[in-house]
């Protein structure tokens, strides 16, 4: 019996071995997301396919609006107030849709500090005591108004909005969502949903975010004491929107992404999806966990060329030490040959019949 348990234990040792030295090479599929409006090489490497992305919705840049504002700055020295006023509403529709992004408050600010001068180059106090606000609202840090571009009338005007602010008691808007989702007010972060809200009475700019769903943008007037009440139904995006958005990142910028925010890139049980960005020397290629959204394993190559990093690059990720599941150890089999040894062993000692006492008898010395 102790034989046959060295046998087995020895073949458990071997079986071990035998799929621990196995290759390594990572064999399952990938998708590829490859980076926005470039043309995927052909042929794709074996067993890749790229992702269905859709391209997320269009939305002004910072150069259009940059360059209306300076328009209507050209218009306001021009003594055109009225044009400029106008070339502003238009600047202001369109950074409002850029809300999402973080140099949208910026602009806003210069937005209604332009809008301050021409109304007062009109005379109409009133209403740029409202601009005033406004930006006063979105820079709350800010103490003054830089005297070598300001007439000592608007920074009086200025402080004296900034006054009324510090002065003034808020409004409680009551915010709500499904699902819950961080809530920023004029591009400050202000808490998640539920929240209550203390806002002045003028324009607020709200975005409302949550892992794979679509930012929701609401601007909200507040101009009367009533109790205010906001619910948003937040729209869940789909892989493709989230792939489609994903594509248009560089390396870096993935890497700074939240693992939530890289979640669902492609559907449940579809193949893991590589991204392959754009870095300073090449390219970086990605592979995310489509559950999680964690980067499992990153390579890079310094290929200039998209259609020769990305063979490379799923190359080298096949090729890239895996994390063998335990049955592939060798140190599993061999712990298990071990104990069934020790177990064999055991039992055969323990269980084996002991040999009967026998009763000598000596004769007695004469």
């Amino acid at each position: 019996m102790t034989r046959r348990a060295v046998v087995v234990a020895c073949a458990c040792v071997a079986l071990g071995g035998c799929a621990g030295s196995s290759t390594a090479r990572h064999s399952a599929p990938y998708s590829l997301l490859l980076p926005a409006e470039s043309v995927a090489p052909s042929p794709l490497p074996e067993n890749t396919q790229t992702v269905e992305m859709e391209p997320p919705e269009l939305v002004p840049s910072a150069a259009s609006v940059e360059e209306r504002i300076l328009r209507a700055r050209r218009l306001y020295r021009d003594l055109a107030f009225r044009a400029s006023l106008e070339e502003l509403d238009r600047a202001q529709a369109d950074a409002e849709q850029r809300l999402t992004v973080d140099d949208t408050t910026a602009l806003l600010d210069r937005i209604h500090l332009l809008r301050a001068l021409d109304h007062l180059a009109l005379s109409d106090e009133d209403e740029a005591s409202k601009a005033l606000r406004q930006a006063a609202m979105l820079r709350p840090d800010r103490e003054g108004l830089d005297p070598a571009e300001y007439s000592p009338q608007v920074r009086a005007a200025y402080r004296q909005a900034k006054s009324a602010l510090a002065t003034e008691a808020p409004f409680a808007l009551h915010a709500e969502s499904e699902p819950s989702a961080s809530v920023s007010s004029d591009g400050h972060p202000v808490g998640s949903t539920p929240l209550v809200l203390r806002l002045h009475r003028g324009r607020h700019h709200l975005v409302f975010r949550a892992p794979r769903f679509a930012a929701s943008l609401r601007s909200v007037d507040v101009d009367a004491e009533a109790e205010l009440r906001l619910r948003v139904e937040l729209e869940a995006l789909r892989p493709a929107q989230v792939a489609g958005r994903l594509s248009r990142l560089s390396a870096p910028e993935l890497a700074a992404l939240p693992s939530a925010e890289r979640a669902g890139v492609v559907p449940p049980g579809s193949a893991p999806p590589v991204h392959v960005g754009k870095q300073d020397d090449g390219w970086r290629a990605a592979l995310i966990d489509p559950a999680s959204g964690n980067i499992v394993r990153s390579v890079s190559t310094r290929s200039a060329a998209l259609e020769l990093a990305v063979p490379e690059l799923v190359h080298s990720l096949r090729d890239a030490p895996q994390d063998k599941p335990l049955v592939r150890k060798w140190w599993f089999w061999t712990a298990i040959g071990v104990a069934v040894v020790a177990t064999s062993l055991g039992l055969y000692f323990g269980l084996r019949k002991q040999p009967e006492p026998q009763l000598v008898i000596r004769p007695a010395a004469p």
